[in-house]
């Protein structure tokens, strides 16, 4: 009952106070259910409380502390948190335990832009690219982005371009519109409106 209700209060209201009274009595009927506790943290996310989302992330890992999609959530909370230390390191554990969990990659490669380490971002995406096909789908996006945050949109919209034949070709829909929002941005940022104007339509499309 009070899984159903969280859920829906937070995935369908989105009156994500009512979700976390409703996991908080869940996990306090059922302390050991780890998604109560996962969806608990998300809630607090949602109402922009990284440090109780932090909390809840590190009380189901002491119940569960194998569970690699629970240890990602601590990752990118911290990361959110600014804590770019342990984002990279419990990021980089589930890489280790599980290399095949491509969105672990991505608090790892975050936290060293927000550091400066732009190599090791890189570096990162690399690896994030010989997961598989939609693994180099987001490694794409991520260099893309990079570049974008260091001011150089013309590389960017470089990476773009091929990101976006290759998500077409791929059937990629969800990853399509995104290449096509980032290059909306891009060719606004060199004064190209009438590109990003249609880039921007694509996305919607998509």
């Amino acid at each position: 009952k009070y899984r159903t209700l969280g859920t829906y209060y937070m995935s369908v209201a989105r009156n994500y106070e009512k979700a976390i009274e409703n996991y908080e009595t869940l996990v306090k009927l059922f302390p050991a259910d780890d998604g109560g506790h996962g969806n608990l943290g998300l809630a607090y996310l949602y109402t922009g409380n990284v440090p109780r989302a932090i909390e809840e992330a590190r009380k189901v890992l002491q119940i569960y502390p194998s569970s690699g999609s629970q240890r990602y959530n601590y990752a990118m909370y911290s990361m959110y948190a600014g804590d770019f230390d342990t984002a990279v390191a419990e990021g980089s554990r589930v890489v280790k335990e599980t290399p095949s969990f491509e969105l672990a990659f991505l608090p790892i490669a975050l936290s060293k832009v927000a550091k400066g380490d732009f190599e090791g971002a890189l570096a990162t995406y690399g690896e994030l690219e010989q997961t598989g096909p939609s693994g180099a789908a987001l490694a794409r996006f991520g260099r893309a982005d990079l570049e974008m945050y260091r001011g150089r949109y013309r590389d960017a919209l470089k990476i773009l371009e091929e990101a976006i034949l290759l998500d077409q070709k791929a059937g990629n829909t969800g990853m399509l519109a995104q290449d096509h929002v980032a290059a909306a941005e891009s060719y606004l940022a060199v004064g190209d409106k009438k590109r990003a104007v249609a880039a921007a339509r694509k996305a919607a499309a998509a």
